[in-house]
This record gives C-alpha cells, sequence and structure tokens, in this order.
C-alpha cells in the first residue's frame, strides 16, 4: 500500500482515475463523486462514454491514465462483475499498483456488500487464466481499506462523498500548492487572471486574503512552507509593506532549505530596479527606515529585505512589460 500520509509526487499526470460499471453509477453517485473532487480542483479522468470499450483510443487513453493517475477509485456496485470491460480495467489498476508503491487503490462499496465482491462466485465461467487474474484482483481489492455504502442501512451519498474526498486531499502531496505573492494593485487584474488559470488547470493557489489587514496575516510562512512553489509578482508598489517584504525572505529561505521553487514575474517594472533598489523600490525603503528609525533592529530587517530584493531579482523569471 502507498505511503499513509501521503503519495509521492513523480511520473503522474492525474490525481484520480476512477474506475465503474457506467449503467449502474454513471449518472448517479460517480458524476457526483466525480464534480466534488472536480471542485476540489484534482485532476480526474473518467469515461464518460464517448468511446465505445473496444475502440483502440479508448484502451490507449484510459491505459495511460491508469498509470498517470496518483489514486485509483474503484466504485463496486451491483454489476460490476458482469462486465469484462470492468474487471479487465481493474486488473490492470491492480497490477500497475502492485508495481508502484507510490499508487493507491480506494474501493468503494456501493450498495454491495465487501465479502461478496471478495468471494465472487464465477460458476459457469472457464477456469482460465485471465479468471484467476480477475478473482485475484477482486480479493486483493475487498482487502484494502475502503468505504461502504448501503442505503438499506440508512446514511447519506453526500457524507460517503465528502468522507471520500477528504481522503483524497490527505493522501496526495502539496505538489499543487503554489503560494503567490502580490500587491494589492494587481489583485484584481493580473494576478486574478493568473489566479483562475491556475486554478483551471488543477493547481491549489495560496494567497493572502484581500480583506485581512496587513497586520494580520493568514498565517503566509505556514502557507509558503506547504507550497512547492512560490510565484512573486513584483509591480511598482510590491516593497511598499513591510509585511509583504518579510513574505519575500520566508520564501527565499523555504527555497533554501526546502528546495522550494520560486518565479519571479516582472509586471510592469524593470528587474533591475528591485535588484538595486531604485525609483519605487528606493523610496520604498527609505520609508521604511523611517518607519522604523524606533525598532532597534532597524538595521538588520532592511538590510534582510534589500538581500531578498537582491536575490529574487537575479532568478530567471518573467518580464511583463505591457499588460
Amino acid at each position: 500500500m502507498a505511503n499513509e500520509d501521503q503519495l509521492q509526487q513523480e511520473n503522474y499526470k492525474y490525481d484520480v482515475f476512477l474506475c465503474f460499471y457506467g449503467d449502474d453509477t454513471r449518472f448517479n453517485f460517480t458524476s457526483t463523486l466525480h464534480n466534488a473532487l472536480r471542485l476540489k480542483r484534482f485532476k480526474i479522468l473518467i469515461d464518460e462514454g464517448a468511446f465505445k470499450r473496444g475502440d483502440c483510443m479508448f484502451f490507449g487513453t484510459f491505459h495511460r491514465a491508469m498509470i498517470e493517475s496518483r489514486i485509483s477509485i474503484v466504485v463496486f456496485s451491483k454489476n460490476f462483475i458482469t462486465s469484462k470491460a470492468s474487471l479487465e480495467e481493474l486488473t490492470e489498476i491492480v497490477d500497475i499498483c502492485n508495481s508502484r508503491r507510490d499508487r493507491l487503490i480506494l474501493p468503494v462499496f456501493y450498495d454491495v456488500d465487501r465479502s461478496s465482491i471478495r468471494h465472487t462466485d464465477f460458476t459457469g465461467r472457464e477456469d482460465t487464466f485471465q479468471l484467476r487474474k480477475w478473482k485475484s484482483a477482486l480479493c486483493q481489492v475487498s482487502d484494502r481499506r475502503g468505504y461502504t455504502f448501503n442505503r438499506i442501512y440508512g446514511g447519506f451519498e453526500y457524507e460517503l462523498i465528502e468522507n471520500i474526498v477528504r481522503t483524497v486531499e490527505q493522501r496526495l502531496p502539496s505538489r499543487y500548492n503554489i503560494f503567490l505573492s502580490f500587491s494589492e494593485s494587481t489583485q484584481y487584474s493580473f494576478t486574478n487572471y493568473l489566479c483562475d488559470a491556475l486554478d483551471q488547470e488543477g493547481f491549489k493557489t495560496m494567497r493572502r486574503d484581500g480583506k485581512c489587514q496587513e497586520n494580520v496575516p493568514f498565517q503566509s510562512s505556514e502557507a509558503i512552507a506547504k507550497s512547492k512553489l512560490s510565484i512573486i509578482i513584483f509591480c511598482e508598489n510590491y516593497a511598499n509593506s513591510m509585511s509583504r517584504l518579510d513574505e519575500l525572505v520566508t520564501i527565499l529561505d523555504s527555497m533554501k532549505k526546502k528546495n522550494q521553487l520560486v518565479w519571479p514575474i516582472f509586471y510592469k517594472v524593470e528587474p533591475t530596479n528591485i535588484r538595486h533598489q531604485k525609483m519605487s523600490y528606493a523610496e520604498a525603503m527609505t520609508e521604511h527606515e523611517k518607519n522604523l528609525k524606533n525598532d532597534l533592529d532597524v538595521n538588520e530587517k532592511v538590510k534582510k529585505w534589500r538581500a531578498a530584493l537582491f536575490e529574487v531579482a537575479n532568478l530567471k523569471g518573467w518580464h511583463l512589460k505591457f499588460g
């Protein structure tokens, strides 16, 4: 089984692959689960019925998706075991997960008993190698930790779906966490467009809430620590905020200690003005020194800010002169 805390993050394209028998759950439970995962910005491949199961395109697309997905959710339903295609899909998922310890199978027993899946009776079918593989796959997946739903004994589907989504969130690493550091002047323009684009691609953006007061941070240091990438959107007035400069120092510290990626974007501002604190950046630093004149650590603070600005301006990034 995959690591109990988080799955590794290499060699995947999708977060979740959904394996299910379409006639049973495509338009109810599975579609609702798919939507719940999608709203959490997970990248999912689901058979929406566009391909016929025998198509080469179907096999190629879904075979790659199984390999490139970190979690496979298998929805066992009443007629799942009657479908050769579903059983073949399950067998392939098991083979992939057995060969890769960074993959996880999460079974959902939807209106079926776990033991009935584990001990599926294939009486009447020839005892072939293929049949034995099906039995082995059913038994292995049934023994894994998962979820059971039975409407006869009560319970609500939405609670089950919430629990599944929570498990997926816990098991996936923070690769998709991107921290955004920016000035209020770009919040409702460039930064918003960038956030929307990242969200649509399945990334989870973490940023200071526009409603937060500058002296009441949203635990930015914790958000930065949980991220794999920090994007810094520099503009003319980025350095006007002392809390943003502290944020910048924390980002660079995380880059050095945790190997975090840092991408600067120079939005309508020259990198050299940031590197050598010229123009608006010189004005901002002078203003901070005045405001902190009674602070015993003023020299140390300003020195850190200046060093951070110099360092980040030397990183590879993007220079947007127009926007």
